[in-house]
């Protein structure tokens, strides 16, 4: 029994030594990888702010698109453009993106239904 558990200990210890010299050798491969993750953390980190602000992103393009079309009468413009040009567009959007709304609402309800 005592050879047992010493051969065991001594496989333990070998298995010990292989895993620090694979983790030393994952942190030496690793800082390549440091500044582009850290790039998509940022990245991750604002499409989840446009997702719970979603009126930052309205704002964001509407002021863009008043900026490179000449102006609020530019936007007006376009708008009604879309709106009159292509009303089947905003009826598959509307049907596309209504179930995902509410089943976004649908499941906060429920969420707080569980936490009270």
């Amino acid at each position: 029994m005592t050879r047992r558990i010493t051969k065991l200990a001594q496989r333990r210890h070998l298995l010990l030594a292989k895993i620090a010299v694979q983790r030393s050798e994952l942190a030496a491969l690793s800082g390549n990888f440091e500044r582009p993750l850290a790039w998509a953390d940022k990245g991750l980190r604002t499409a989840r702010y446009l997702h719970d602000h979603p009126a930052v992103l309205a704002g964001g393009l509407a002021a863009f698109m008043a900026l490179r079309r000449g102006g609020l009468l530019g936007l007006a413009k376009t708008s009604w453009r879309f709106l009159y040009l292509y009303p089947s567009i905003l009826t598959v959007a509307w049907q596309t993106l209504s179930p995902l709304l509410h089943r976004d609402v649908a499941q906060r309800e429920t969420e707080t239904d569980l936490g009270a």
